[in-house]
């Protein structure tokens, strides 16, 4: 359905026509020349709804409703939309103003107290509200059984994070990876704070004194909000099919419904250097730098991530779920905000705002330095493959994570790096050591090394909907590459039919030569058993689930989301059966070379080959915590 357009075609169209519309004059003369690109961006992204809204010097300066909310109603300021991760800007608001107050810690252990959160993160170092906050708390983040299909299915957010709250499994305060279930934790600290539930919490500390009534993080939501919801659709082919409301188990994290209205209350509130409704304290606390790998680098306020924005340091985060997409921008130097919010529609549009936005403010980005060329020999040392922080380390999605969350860095033909930032390539040129920025654009890379000196992870932007949220990548060996990875168990599953295929081509041609063969003895026998079994059972998961589930953690991870489909999730005891075939099978190899008069040879063969075969699929599936399976 969508127009064959490039976000670059459609920006130097738009542009070209408005260019003398915003060059010259103050913010204000400029905001309805904004305002028709804004329409004229939309309707090349064909957007079925959505808003705009900016904000500068206290006072909002355009809200532009986009689209309609159902296919007939149009969309107003006070249209409800959700705006999926951007809700953990307000939890973080939350925490902030209770920590202002004197009511919270940002660096207080959190464990204490809490014996189910220390048994998830031993050791010595703490877990922190600024460390859930920033993404840097060090723990595995799931997507399996986040949502939930009626509100009948929800059940209390510290219930839920004490069954299923992930394992940490790095280091505190190394590298960001970002985490739904971090945020849910610090929205459940706030819940235990207030001594309300977590919906009703936020609204007592954050919606009611700032005026936000069409906020809330109610499930369901009250009638007068879903009156008014702006429904999200995805748009595959002609018509657009709406996308079922689902609601979330880590609500702080992402179950948030808000007005363009409100959203424009928030963005002022925030921005008047908390002269009125939030306090100087409590915006202190939500927008200075709370965790940066270096300074050079862009850090992370608390849930707000840095990125330049025109010639200012910008605040951002985006979201996106379930057909909503959202983008919040906040500059504070230069008191002015931006708010977008989408129900489906090209991709490309919020950055396409998000440039015009800061046409509007002036200035051009920085980047630090001049990039430059590296040598050609230096460039091995660069590239590679490495896998994005938020991959889960330590349960059996970390099987579709190395396939979705590998990041490739090449380099190109004039000395240059080239790596994707949202489905675009972006060329990097050294600015000083292994720090490396955008030729063509405001990125920055850093690459970290070891003791030896060897590359070992690079900390760079994940870059989606227009903000570019700070990373860590951590650099896979050859064996650990997603390609190697995918080889590997295409071979241990055919290998062994190949294998049987070749043993019953032989013996046949082996029985017609000597028709009168011995029988073969009890332990060849139990081992042709095995051999089938294993191969058959391996066969099943690997094309059952494995190809399955890595399938539709690409293509749709909502249904995943909603937790493990039963047509999956009848497969996980097979890794048990599989164990337990493979080592018998490895015992029954060793043992009919150890009996060999008793094992023809082209029964011992296929046993050893089969059976080391299985007992490195054993070895993957452990690697990828699917034996014993961890959910």
């Amino acid at each position: 359905m969508f127009k064959a357009l490039t976000l670059s075609g459609v920006m130097a169209v738009c542009s070209a026509s408005a260019a003398e519309q915003l060059s010259e004059g103050g913010f204000e003369q400029e905001a309805a020349p904004f305002a028709a690109l804004v329409r004229t961006l939309a309707d090349s992204a064909e957007l079925p709804g959505g808003a705009v809204v900016v904000v500068r010097d206290g006072r909002v300066e355009t809200s532009i409703p986009l689209g309609t909310r159902n296919g007939t109603d149009a969309v107003t300021i006070e249209t409800v939309f959700r705006v999926a991760s951007v809700s953990k800007v307000f939890t973080a608001s939350a925490v902030a103003r209770l920590v202002a107050d004197g009511r919270l810690s940002l660096d207080a252990d959190l464990r204490t107290g809490r014996p189910w959160l220390a048994a998830v993160a031993p050791g010595p170092d703490p877990v922190t509200l600024r460390g859930l906050l920033t993404h840097t708390a060090g723990f595995d983040d799931r997507i399996v059984g986040m949502f939930a299909r009626t509100p009948e299915d929800l059940v209390p957010l510290g219930e839920y994070l004490l069954d299923r709250m992930p394992r940490r499994t790095t280091a505190v305060g190394r590298e960001t990876r970002y985490n739904n279930h971090g945020a849910a934790l610090a929205g459940l600290v706030v819940e235990e704070t207030v001594g309300q539930p977590f919906d009703a919490a936020v609204a007592a500390v954050l919606f009611e004194p700032l005026g936000l009534t069409g906020s809330s993080f109610s499930q369901p939501l009250r009638p007068e909000l879903a009156d008014r919801v702006a429904r999200a659709y995805r748009c595959t082919e002609a018509p657009c099919d709406p996308i079922p409301f689902d609601y979330r188990r880590t609500s702080p994290a992402g179950g948030m419904v808000t007005t363009p209205d409100d959203m424009g209350r928030f963005m002022r509130a925030v921005l008047d250097g908390g002269e009125t409704l939030l306090g100087q304290g409590t915006v202190d606390l939500l927008t200075s730098r709370a965790w940066g790998i270096r300074r050079d680098m862009p850090g992370m306020a608390l849930a707000l991530h840095e990125q330049p924005v025109a010639a200012y340091r910008g605040l951002t985060h985006a979201g996106a779920s379930s057909g909503y997409r959202s983008l919040l921008v906040l500059v504070p130097e230069a008191g002015a905000g931006l708010f977008i919010v989408t129900t489906g529609g090209a991709s490309w549009f919020a950055s396409a705002v998000l440039v015009e936005f800061e046409r509007l403010l002036g200035g051009q980005r920085a980047v630090g330095g001049s990039p430059t060329p590296v040598a050609s020999c230096e460039l091995a040392e660069y590239e590679g493959v490495y896998l994005l922080g938020r991959a889960a380390r330590r349960s059996y999605e970390s099987f579709p994570g190395r396939f979705l969350f590998a990041h490739h860095i090449r380099a190109d033909g004039n000395g240059y790096l080239v790596r994707s930032e949202a489905g675009r390539s972006q060329r990097y040129g050294r600015v000083a050591d292994d720090r490396f920025a955008g030729v063509d654009g405001a990125g920055t890379m850093l690459f970290e090394r070891n003791s030896a000196g060897r590359v070992v992870a690079v900390h760079a932007a994940d870059v989606f909907n227009g903000a570019r949220f700070p990373a860590s990548y951590r650099r896979l060996g050859a064996i650990m590459e997603p390609r190697f990875v995918n080889e590997l168990v295409s071979w241990l599953i055919g290998l062994p039919v190949l294998a049987i295929l070749a043993w019953l081509v032989l013996t046949a041609l082996m029985a017609w030569r000597r028709p009168h063969r011995p029988t073969r003895s009890l332990m060849a026998k139990a081992g042709l058993l095995l051999v089938a079994g294993t191969t058959a059972s391996v066969l099943v998961f690997g094309f059952g689930f494995l190809a399955r589930f890595t399938q539709l953690a690409a293509s749709d991870p909502t249904v995943l989301a909603w937790g493990l489909p039963p047509e999956l999730g009848r497969f996980l005891w097979m890794p048990w059966a599989i164990g337990i075939c493979s080592v018998s099978l490895a015992g029954c190899a060793l043992a009919s070379w150890h009996r060999r008069t008793d094992v023809r040879l082209l029964d011992r063969l296929l046993f050893s080959l089969t059976g080391a075969c299985m007992i490195i699929f054993v070895v993957v599936l452990v690697h990828f915590s699917l034996l014993p399976p961890v959910g």
